[in-house]
């Protein structure tokens, strides 16, 4: 695993991971493939329903995502991968391609959603920083 466990900077394709799993992806991914310009991940998801482009957007990203994270769920050999920020709304958009990237590069894993969505850093922020505040918070955390 990278140090601090950050992988927004590993190669990946022809760029950086963070180039092909963030919403300037999806943003300029979807206007590349339709003309169209949205604002955000939310607005192409909402199209997912009846626009078979932001669909299959949906389906290349998480069948490259899984791709990328299958060496390093392998190398780090965890029993477990958490899903979340923002993006984890989605999942039911993305997960199924996501997961079966997965097993074909031999990468079975427990797949688990966040509770904490975005929030989720702060409240480890808060674990690393403070002891008084974690012990607060802990009782509010989704236990795994």
């Amino acid at each position: 695993m990278p140090p601090m466990g950050y992988v927004y900077h590993i190669p990946h394709k022809t760029g950086i991971a963070d180039d092909y799993f963030s919403t300037r992806w999806f943003v300029n991914e979807y206007a590349a493939r339709t003309g169209r310009l949205c604002k955000g991940v939310k607005e192409i998801a909402e199209l997912a329903a009846t626009e078979p482009v932001a669909k299959k957007l949906f389906e290349d990203f998480g069948h490259s995502l899984g791709i990328f994270m299958s060496p390093l769920v392998n190398t780090f050999e965890a029993g477990c991968l958490v899903i979340g920020g923002n993006i984890s709304g989605a999942y039911q958009l993305f997960g199924s391609a996501f997961e079966k990237a997965m097993k074909d590069q031999n990468a079975e894993v427990k797949i688990v959603i966040s509770e904490l969505m975005e929030s989720a850093a702060m409240v480890g922020s808060a674990r690393l920083l403070d002891d008084g505040f974690w012990k607060e918070v802990e009782p509010l955390t989704p236990k795994i």
